[in-house]
């Protein structure tokens, strides 16, 4: 997702009176991070955990045990006593909300017996989990609370819609698609063997091509490709970190190239388009 951060909103001025979403408390994005032995929950916690050390991850929740593959989604609530069996970190994206907020949760969407489930990959979670990035880096800015607690109640939103999703099954090749297509999301910045990758879900070469043809994904590589770029926009607007070493970072051996590759895509140098973003 990029770079960790974590705000305390709780006692944040809103300027929106009867704005009708729920105030976020705090959020955060934790890379890699420790899993706790043992936990207890105070509030209600809508936590997406992204990829563990492990395929799957086990837990235990008021004695109550469940395994889940990566990435998924958790549903945390009051007084909730959390154990780990089997993980030793991962890297998660959180909005947590008082105790208070538990019956609105439920009226949302979120019954109590919703705990957890599988994510899918979705254009739609990524967009909403860059833009809860940018606004971490201008919290301190005039309403910037209240377009996080917006962005936070749109993003319930999007989770149900994905679970009403998932409860449709899917052909198994269709699902491992989805799970590749999710590998490739939180993996983009490493260099990526898709023979090896298909063969580890289970496809040949021939087999993996023809079915990501047919669900709809660009092709893989150009696929790839716009992450990166996307990855490259948010570095160029974001820090300042040198173009050369974004292009490293994108594994391009000639920063020559990545600028010529930016400027086809975008239309401007990337020099430029930190110029602009930084206006």
């Amino acid at each position: 997702m990029g770079i960790p951060f974590y705000l305390v909103l709780e006692k944040q001025r809103r300027e929106l009176e009867g704005g009708g979403v729920l105030p976020v408390r705090s959020l955060a994005y934790h890379e890699e991070h420790p899993y706790p032995e043992l936990q207890v929950v105070r509030g209600v916690q809508i936590c997406c955990r992204l990829r563990g050390d492990s395929e799957r991850c086990g837990m235990e929740i008021n004695g109550k045990r469940f395994s889940v593959r990566y990435p998924h989604l958790l549903i945390k609530r009051p007084n909730e006593v959390h154990r780990m069996i089997d993980g030793k970190w991962a890297s998660a994206f959180y909005v947590a909300y008082p105790a208070e907020a538990l019956e609105e949760i439920r009226r949302i969407g979120f019954e109590d017996s919703f705990t957890v489930c599988e994510l899918p990959d979705s254009r739609e979670l990524s967009g909403l989990f860059l833009r809860f990035q940018e606004f971490a880096g201008c919290s301190e800015e005039f309403g910037m609370a209240d377009r996080i607690d917006l962005l936070a109640f749109q993003m319930m939103r999007e989770l149900l819609l994905i679970r009403k999703r998932s409860r449709t099954p899917l052909a198994t090749g269709d699902r491992k698609i989805r799970e590749i297509a999710s590998f490739l999301r939180m993996n983009f910045l490493k260099e990526n063997d898709l023979d090896q990758i298909a063969r580890h879900f289970g496809f040949s070469r021939r087999n993996f091509s023809r079915r990501w043809e047919k669900s709809g994904y660009p092709p893989p590589a150009r696929f790839l490709f716009m992450l990166r770029m996307e990855e490259a926009k948010r570095l160029l607007a974001e820090t300042s970190t040198p173009i050369w070493k974004i292009a490293e970072l994108l594994h391009y051996q000639r920063s020559a190239w990545f600028c010529f590759a930016f400027r086809r895509l975008t239309g401007e140098t990337p020099l430029h388009y930190r110029k602009r973003f930084r206006k």
